[in-house]
């Protein structure tokens, strides 16, 4: 005979599954390389885009460049663009460490609470018999 309650659960264990199948994803994967490998995601985004905006910067200011062409004033203008973008990339990843680190957690307590239900369901199962 079907009991309404294991049906009800085994329901709502699919349903969990099925809505939060990330928690799954990440659960993959161990904290540390979970985290790393989304900063070394990070940092290679954050490069392609300063590259992006620095090559934007130099092709509007080409003129100037070319017609005012002193070593000295390169390598300033190079140099600051260095400070500039290591700066923002130890910003950009401590951000991204936290927002990881954040999502690992909450991928962790969802899983407990999914395995708190699996452990509810076996002991319906074991009950019965």
């Amino acid at each position: 005979m079907i009991n309404r309650d294991k049906v009800r659960l085994m329901t709502a264990l699919a349903r969990y599954k099925s809505r939060n199948e990330e928690i799954f994803n990440i659960n993959k994967y161990f904290d540390y390389d979970y985290i790393i490998w989304h900063l070394m995601q990070s940092a290679l985004r954050y490069t392609v885009g300063m590259l992006l905006i620095f090559t934007m910067i130099i092709l509007l200011d080409a003129d100037i460049i070319f017609y005012n062409v002193n070593l000295s004033g390169i390598m300033g203008a190079l140099r600051g663009y260095v400070i500039i973008y290591l700066v923002g990339l130890i910003l950009y990843m401590m951000l991204s460490a936290y927002i990881y680190s954040r999502k690992y957690k909450k991928a962790q307590r969802g899983m407990l609470y999914f395995n708190s239900m699996l452990k509810r369901l076996a002991k319906r199962f074991h009950y019965n018999e």
